[in-house]
C-alpha cells in the first residue's frame, strides 16, 4: 500500500488545504492537512512568491507539483489585531503595529525604542 503522501497525489490532489500546526527554530513548519494527516517539515521559506511567512494556526494552500512540498498562499487569511490606546500613548500602539507586521513578514522593524 502506497503512503498517504503518494496516494493523495497519485488521485490528482496537486494543492490543498493545511494547517500549520507549529514553527521551530530552524523555521520548519509542521502542517497538517484537510484530511487530518501530518506533513514532512517545510521550509516556510519554500513559499511561492513573497508576503507573509507561515505561522501556527493559519490555514495555507500547499501543492507539490515539484515534488516538494510548497506554501502557495493563505487559505482565509485573518487580519492581525493591532492593541494599544489611541490616546496619548500612541506610541504603545505604533509599536504593536510594527510587531504584528514583522511577525506576518511583511518588514524587517529597524527602529529605535
Amino acid at each position: 500500500m502506497n503512503n498517504g503522501d503518494q496516494r493523495m497525489h497519485s488521485i490528482g490532489f496537486s494543492q490543498f488545504r493545511a494547517t500549520v500546526m507549529s514553527v521551530d527554530e530552524n523555521n520548519m513548519a509542521q502542517c497538517q492537512d484537510q484530511w487530518g494527516r501530518l506533513l514532512p517539515l517545510i521550509s516556510i521559506y519554500n513559499i511561492l512568491g513573497s508576503g507573509a511567512l507561515p505561522q501556527p494556526e493559519e490555514d495555507w494552500m500547499i501543492s507539490r507539483d515539484n515534488g516538494n512540498y510548497t506554501f502557495r498562499s493563505r487559505a482565509f487569511p485573518k487580519p492581525p489585531v493591532i492593541t494599544g490606546s489611541r490616546g496619548s500613548a500612541t506610541a504603545t500602539v505604533l509599536e504593536n503595529l510594527l510587531q504584528e507586521l514583522q511577525k506576518l513578514g511583511f518588514i524587517i522593524d529597524s527602529t529605535t525604542p
